[in-house]
């Protein structure tokens, strides 16, 4: 049959740590040895459910007897067993010994010895686990625990339970060998006393002169006896103390809450002192006290929240404040207490033991012991409670210091993590860097942009990074801009940038200095954006407005030149001016319309000879306003300088009278709108070179520009006190150390002597000048260690300490230690050090420091939103968590007005807008929102809008927003377009009002040929007109494309050539006109003399080449040879000829000086070629812009 084992269900950790606690307390309520053994045994193995428990007691010679067993009903018992195990004492003793705690889960799957194996069989073993028992240096015994129905796996938790069993037996064992000791004492005592009684009867009658010593000698005995009871007495009370102590030492650095503190501490007082009730009460405002926490016996109640106000008993109210007690062994019969009756009352107490909680020298509640009947409070009781009291009250205060220090942390880090996020997300490149520009930190974009590392470029110089080895300049430029931030100015600039492909960024660069409280720069923002497109798109819209006005400009003069020499043929000499003149006011009312102010004024700059009507747009202000008088060249805005530039303008206007000026500086306009401006001035010499006009332009360049631990304090420990604390002490991960008055060292425990690399009597007796501490260090904690002398209170502080290992921060709690005459006689110093947790600290502030800063001074706007949600989970709106000082600005609303409100609240457009929606999506999706031009209403300003640049990136369960206003720059390229626009159309009724002039001219011509007679004259007439005619279909053609800056040449070559055979009578002389030409578009400056050249030249073949109604054939054409960037056009008749004699160079003929005149205008050759009739070859290099 099978012994029978346990079959109940396991039991959780929990309600082992609890059952387990039940038999601790057990084993400290006896002293018999025998008992408490027996006890501990027989519940332990009920509580782990194993078949047999057993203590193991050595022998002298390492042999040994079973002194205590608890075994499961159906296992042989060992008790009062001899076992001799010959492999113990060769091998095991001196392991055990050291500590060793031996597992075996299957003794026949081991690698132990058969003799043991045998023995184990022998014993029915089939798993052990042994665990010694060293009450002092020796190995008292084994605990040793059998399952013998099968194999076990030992849990952690169980080897865990019987070593912390093995330790309070330690304990049993020295606390039973004391009272032994005691007893021993005693019993030497009586015996004493007893012979001393039959000496006494033995020698009375003889010796009765000796009467009175004898006397005198038990008297001195009795005293000797009553004393060793009164140290047992103390001894006993210590001891509880002590628990109580390390209760609430256990709690505080189990990490338990300050409620759990405190209940464990009114548990364990309420265990020692069981028939009364124990309350912890606050003090709340100045005097109201207020129950919290209690543990009370049966048949009383101390309710919770009870309260009452102490102002009702002044005389007691101050005491508490003073430190002094408050004690009571009969309510009903102290008159001054008559006030708290009711209080009393409901407490059921009619006596009171009430101790002052103080932290940091302020009365902040009370530790209490409630009577339901009147008594006397004991000297024990009371002293108890006061040191309870005390060490409870620091216990709290670093509880909360803790965890306020914790909390700190834990915002810190979230804080940096935030911020770092915004660091990463933002559009511009950023960086931070110390005033003598080491880089410090980076932003993601900003190592993107060069293709580097973080590693690569943080702690070293900024200009050593690879953004900025494009140029030695480059990287002398950057030394300088930091030279100048670092003395206090904010540096802005644009330079260019290499990217990883090498190519090059135009990047809107600025440095800001950020200043500590005492005004030093400790700090530069270095920020950065890539304005290459934008500044490539506006310089394309600036150089396109240039080439317009060059057009306006070369078409204007090819036309006064082309009117000049038409006008020289004709005699109406005043028509032709006439229509030059209206060219003119056209044109001048072209210039009128250019976005750029043009002005003109006196040398004395005390008047405006002229100012264009852009200087209401660009300075806000007209024309006749600024035609006043001006009272000096440095009013020549009319004040309109903004403040922080008006000292740079004016130091540098000495400038314009050395010739030439220019300056970038801010207007403030009447508006209040503040722009940048570009102004040049250029001054006019006359005949003896003196200056007598000043002209300038006025530019607005604004959107170029934006782009511890305190442990208990002790008393002098007596003997068996040292050696019951010695093992605390050794253990303590903390700096334990003891003082005299005098500030020598009497103790100090092996972690402080550790940290000196020092022996206990290199220390003894010496002082902290002695050990050879600095000055500095020593003296603001000796001056908090007199102050605990003086006044008797533990004191806690900061120390800074240098070590070998470098500068050490500790926390430090020095606590009195009272003499019978309540005197401080020593202190009890406990130090912790914190420099990792400083470290920690110290990075975390300063990295959360350094974000902030860059986000709060950066020009784009930034915030951070967590999401609101309904019941369901369904976000429903998202409130505002940050802001930088951008958003602000641009919202007109300040931060405490945004901080925890909801954001559609505030701004409703961003449901109408959809906005919300895809808020919403980035938060479920953790996908990023990228909006370029985003339009948003204005809310500050309705019925207008404002455009955005956003990027949205998830958070949390929330997101960072990152957004840009464009709306200026947007305004600005609309406004660009417009003007363009609006040239484009002028220039097209420019194109239709000069061929309009020029058909006019060429019907005058026509009708003054009508009236003449000489045929050279007529032919002279005739050759102008067609030559007009040429230049007027140019016109038309650019007129009436939808392109004004080009023209489709091969249509207008076709059109122009069937124009002059028509006008020649090509068909009705047999002469065939051919076209062959491939498709090429040509600007109106290369068009047209390209038309005049093939008009001479066709005319001319048509005039020339076919004699005496001889037919032939006429050919132009037109090759756009790209590889060899050439057009060529040619121009071929198979005529007659050209005589042999004919000097090309230098022909006498109006037509084909004109061809060679153009041909070199246009940087071009003749190439002609007589074999086959007359071929005429015009070679062009497209290279050039035509």
């Amino acid at each position: 049959m099978q012994p029978s084992s346990s079959s109940d269900p396991p039991i959780s950790s929990e309600q082992l740590i609890e059952r387990f606690g039940v038999i601790t307390r057990k084993i400290r309520q006896f002293l018999d040895l025998d008992y408490i053994l027996n006890t501990a045994v027989t519940e332990m193995r009920e509580l782990l459910q194993i078949d047999r428990l057993l203590i193991y007691r050595f022998n002298p010679d390492w042999s040994g007897y079973v002194m205590i067993e608890s075994v499961a009903s159906g296992w042989m018992p060992l008790l009062s067993q001899v076992i001799d195990d010959p492999c113990f004492r060769t091998k095991w003793a001196q392991r055990y010994q050291q500590g060793r705690v031996r597992a075996i889960s299957d003794v026949n799957d081991s690698d132990i010895r058969p003799c043991h194996l045998g023995l184990l069989t022998k014993l029915q073993v089939r798993a052990n686990l042994v665990v010694p028992i060293l009450p002092g240096n020796s190995l008292w015994g084994l605990l040793i625990a059998h399952q013998c129905s099968s194999p076990k796996q030992w849990s952690k938790s169980e080897v865990d339970l019987l070593k912390h069993l093995t330790l309070q037996i330690k304990s049993a064992i020295r606390q039973v060998e004391a009272t032994r000791q005691s007893q021993t004492v005693l019993l030497e005592s009586q015996r004493a006393e007893a012979e001393r009684q039959k000496l006494n009867q033995e020698l009375e009658a003889r010796v009765e002169e000796r009467t009175a010593q004898l006397r005198q000698a038990n008297k001195q005995l009795q005293a000797e006896i009553a004393k060793r009871l009164q140290v047992q007495q103390g001894l006993q009370e210590s001891q509880i103390c002590l628990q109580l102590i390390n209760a609430i030492s256990t709690a505080k650095t189990t990490g338990f809450s300050k409620e759990q503190i405190i209940e464990q501490t009114l548990n364990k007082i309420h265990h020692f002192f069981a028939n009364l009730g124990v309350s912890y009460s606050t003090i709340e405002g100045k005097s109201k006290l207020r129950i919290i926490q209690a543990s009370e016996p049966p048949g009383m109640q101390l309710p919770k929240d009870l309260a009452t106000d102490l102002k009702a008993v002044p005389d007691y109210l101050n005491l508490l404040r003073q430190g002094e007690l408050m004690i009571t062994e009969d309510a009903t019969q102290e008159p001054m207490l008559a006030p708290l009756a009711g209080w009393m009352h409901s407490c059921n107490t009619q006596a009171l033991l009430a101790v002052p909680l103080r932290q940091s020298d302020k009365f902040v509640g009370l530790l209490s012991l409630h009577a339901s009947t009147p008594r006397s409070w004991s000297e024990y009781q009371v002293g108890t409670m006061m040191e309870i009291a005390e060490y409870l009250a620091n216990s709290l205060q670093e509880t909360h210091e803790q965890q306020k220090r914790r909390q700190a942390e834990q915002a810190l880090r979230e804080s940096e993590r935030k911020f770092h996020a915004i660091f990463n997300q933002t559009f511009q490149f950023i960086g931070l860097m110390s005033p003598e520009g080491i880089l410090l930190e980076a932003n993601q974009k900003a190592l993107e942009l060069a293709g580097l590392q973080a590693e690569e470029v943080i702690h070293r110089p900024l200009w050593e990074a690879g953004w900025w080895k494009i140029s030695p300049a480059t990287q002398a430029g950057l030394q300088k801009a930091i030279a100048q931030a670092a003395a206090g100015r904010f540096v802005r600039y644009e330079v260019n940038h290499l990217s990883p492909e090498d190519a090059v960024a135009i990047i809107d660069f600025s440095i800001k200095p950020v200043r500590d409280e005492t005004g030093k720069v400790v700090l530069l923002i270095s920020e950065g954006r890539d304005i290459t497109e934008h500044k490539q798109a506006l310089e394309e819209l600036q150089q396109f407005n240039k080439q317009l006005e060059n057009k306006v400009r070369e078409r204007t003069t090819d036309l006064i030149e082309a009117n000049q020499q038409l006008l020289a043929e004709v005699e109406e000499r005043r028509r032709a001016e006439q229509s030059l003149h209206q060219t003119q006011d056209l044109f001048r009312q072209l210039a009128e319309h250019f976005q750029q102010v043009f002005w003109l004024a006196r040398a004395d700059l005390q008047e405006f000879l002229y100012i264009s009507p852009a200087c209401e747009k660009v300075l806000g202000k007209t024309a006749p306003s600024l035609n006043k008088p001006l009272q000096s060249g440095r009013d020549i805005l009319r004040n309109s300088i903004h403040p922080e530039d008006q000292e740079r303008v004016q130091a540098s206007l000495s400038q314009l009278h050395q010739g030439e000026y220019s300056q970038e500086y801010r207007i403030i306009k009447p508006n209040g709108e503040v722009r940048r401006i570009y102004f040049h001035a250029l001054g006019i010499p006359n005949e003896q070179g003196e200056i007598y006009r000043f002209a300038g332009i006025c530019q607005d360049i604004t959107e170029r520009q934006l782009e511890p631990i305190p442990q208990p304090s002790l008393t002098i420990p007596t003997k068996e006190l040292t050696n019951m604390f010695d093992t605390i002490l050794r253990a303590s991960v903390d700096h334990i150390y003891l003082m005299d008055r005098e500030g020598k060292y009497l103790y100090a425990n092996p972690e402080r002597l550790k940290a000196w690399e020092l022996e206990l009597g290199d220390v003894i007796g010496k002082t902290w000048q002695e050990l050879g501490f600095a000055a500095e260090e020593r003296e603001n904690f000796e001056l908090q260690w007199q102050e605990v002398l003086k006044t008797g209170k533990p004191i806690s502080g900061e120390i800074q300490l240098t070590r070998v290992d470098g500068i050490r921060h500790h926390h430090y709690l020095i606590n009195p230690v009272l003499n019978q005459g309540n005197q401080v006689e020593q202190v009890v110093i406990i130090s912790r050090d914190i420099t990792e947790q400083k470290q920690v600290e110290t990075a975390l502030q300063a990295s959360e420091q350094r974000f902030r800063t860059a986000i709060d001074n950066m020009l784009d706007s930034f915030g951070i939103y967590s999401a609101i949600r309904d019941e369901s989970g369904q976000i429903v709106d998202f409130s505002i968590e940050y802001i930088n000082a951008a958003a602000e600005n641009s919202s007109l609303l300040n931060k405490q007005e945004h901080i925890g409100q909801s954001l559609c609240q505030l701004f409703p457009f961003h449901r109408e807008t959809e906005l919300f929606a895809q808020y919403c999506q980035v938060v479920e999706t953790a996908q990023p929102l990228i909006k370029e031009s985003f339009i948003y209403p204005n809310t500050n300003n309705l019925g207008q809008e404002k455009a955005f640049d956003l990027h949205a990136v998830k958070l949390g369960d929330g997101l960072v927003v990152c957004w840009r206003d464009i709306s200026n720059r947007k305004q600005a390229e609309d406004q660009l377009r417009e003007s363009l626009q609006e040239k484009e159309t002028l220039l097209k009724e420019m194109h239709h009002r000069t061929k309009n002039s020029l058909q006019i001219i060429c019907d005058l011509l026509h009708l003054y040929s009508r009236s003449l007679g000489e045929p050279q004259v007529l032919k002279l007439f005739e050759d102008s007109q067609n030559r007009v005619k040429a230049i007027w279909q140019i016109h038309e053609q650019l007129y009436q494309e939808d392109n004004s800056a080009q023209i489709d040449f091969p249509e207008h070559v076709t059109t122009l050539v069937n124009n002059i055979c028509h006008s020649y009578g090509a068909e009705n002389r047999a002469i065939t006109c051919n076209v062959n030409a491939e498709p090429v578009l040509l600007t109106a400056k290369t068009a047209l003399p390209c038309s005049l050249i093939i008009n001479e030249l066709v005319c001319n073949s048509l005039k020339s080449a076919f004699p005496a109604q001889r037919g032939g054939e006429i050919g132009v054409s037109i090759q756009n040879n790209q590889s060899q960037n050439q057009l060529i056009l040619t121009v071929s008749d198979n005529g007659i000829g050209i005589p042999e004699d004919f000097d090309w160079y230098n022909p006498n003929y109006l037509g084909l000086q004109l061809v060679r005149s153009l041909t070199k205008q246009l940087e071009g050759r003749i190439e002609l070629d007589l074999t086959q009739g007359t071929e005429f070859q015009i070679i062009l290099s497209t290279s050039c812009n035509i």
